[in-house]
């Protein structure tokens, strides 16, 4: 469900505002948005299970992290962390163009010259 998430958004656009700028910060900016993003679905989703299968919205609502908020602030980290090698390739690929990117990952680190 969550990766569907991010494709969705990502078509619509979501966190685009920064392609003129160096490349860090669309990759910070996009982790940080979508990270965001991910969390507010997850508990939507939790809720409307719980929900579904009569319990109460408190009843229902997921204990991320052990429940506390500085335990749901370490998850949304490692998800903001675990975000940015995916948005890192994501920018890259745009950057460079995507059969530059295939060239450097699949044929020896170097170049083909052809492109």
């Amino acid at each position: 469900m969550l990766a569907k998430v991010v494709l969705v958004a990502e078509l619509v656009h979501l966190a685009e505002n920064l392609k003129d700028k160096p490349l860090i910060y669309p990759i910070v900016f996009k982790s940080a948005v979508f990270s965001a993003l991910l969390m507010s679905f997850y508990i939507v989703e939790e809720v409307l299970v719980g929900v579904w299968h009569g319990k109460t919205i408190a009843e229902s609502y997921p204990e991320i992290g052990g429940g506390t908020w500085s335990g749901m602030a370490v998850v949304a980290l490692i998800l903001f962390v675990g975000l940015m090698p995916f948005f890192s390739h994501r920018e890259l690929a745009r950057a460079i163009g995507k059969k530059k990117m295939h060239s450097l990952i699949f044929n020896h680190g170097s170049l083909d010259e052809s492109m």
